[in-house]
C-alpha cells in the first residue's frame, strides 16, 4: 500500500483527508515542516500533500525539501483560491500538481493515484530498458569463434536497430505522458476558473 504524508496546520483538514484516504493509501499527518521532516527521514513515503501556507511556515520550502531527497515523494500543493500563481510556481519546481481549498476529495484522490500510476509506468521503462541494454551488450552475444566472426557484424547491426527502434518507442512513450499530464492539468485548471468565476457571480448577487 503506497504511503501519504498529509501536511496541513488545520487539524480539521489533516484529520478528513486521513480519514478520507486512509482505506486507499498508509497516511501519515503533520501540522508542520519538522514533524514532516522527522516522518519523511524515517518513513518512505510516495506522496508528498502539504498546503502552501503553514501557519507562518511555507509550504513551498517543504517540497523543496521533499525533492532533494533520494528518492523524493510525489508534491502535491494545496492552496487557497487567491494563491494559484505560487502553486503554479511549485509545479516550475518540481512538484506534480495543486489542487485549490476548498478541496474536493474525489479529484484529490483521482490526481494522487494518476500521479503514482504515471511514476510507475515511468520506472517499469526505465527497468526495461536497463534490461535490453544489457541483454543486447557485445559480452552477452555468443559466437566468438573464427567461423563465426562474419556473422557477428551482421549482429551488431541489427542489435543497433534494435536498441534505436527500442529507444524511439520510449521517447514516444514519454511525449505522450507528458501530453497527458498537460492534458490533465488544463482540465483541472479550467474546472478552477470555471467555478470560481461561478461563485464569483453567485457571491456578487448576494
Amino acid at each position: 500500500m503506497n504511503a501519504i504524508l498529509i501536511v496541513d496546520d488545520e487539524k480539521n483538514t489533516r484529520e478528513g483527508l486521513r480519514l478520507s484516504l486512509e482505506d486507499e493509501f498508509d497516511v501519515y499527518i503533520s501540522s508542520n515542516i519538522k514533524g514532516a521532516k522527522d516522518v519523511l527521514d524515517n518513513e518512505h513515503i510516495d506522496v508528498l500533500v502539504t498546503d502552501l501556507r503553514l501557519g507562518a511556515e511555507d509550504g513551498m520550502e517543504l517540497i523543496e525539501l521533499a525533492l532533494k531527497m533520494p528518492q523524493p515523494p510525489i508534491s502535491i500543493m494545496m492552496t487557497a483560491y487567491g494563491s494559484v500563481d505560487t502553486a503554479v510556481e511549485a509545479m516550475k519546481r518540481g512538484a506534480y500538481h495543486f489542487v485549490t481549498k476548498p478541496l474536493n476529495i474525489d479529484q484529490l484522490e483521482i490526481l494522487i493515484k494518476r500521479a503514482l500510476n504515471t511514476r510507475s509506468l515511468k520506472e517499469e521503462n526505465s527497468e526495461l530498458k536497463k534490461q535490453v541494454q544489457k541483454k543486447f551488450t557485445i559480452s552477452n552475444i555468443l559466437g566468438k569463434s573464427s567461423a563465426m566472426q562474419p556473422l557477428l557484424g551482421t549482429r551488431l547491426l541489427l542489435i543497433k536497430h534494435l536498441q534505436h527502434e527500442y529507444m524511439l518507442f520510449l521517447l514516444f512513450l514519454k511525449l505522450l505522458l507528458q501530453q497527458l499530464e498537460s492534458y490533465n492539468s488544463f482540465l483541472i485548471q479550467r474546472n478552477f476558473y470555471f467555478y470560481g468565476g461561478l461563485r464569483n457571480i453567485w457571491q456578487s448577487r448576494e
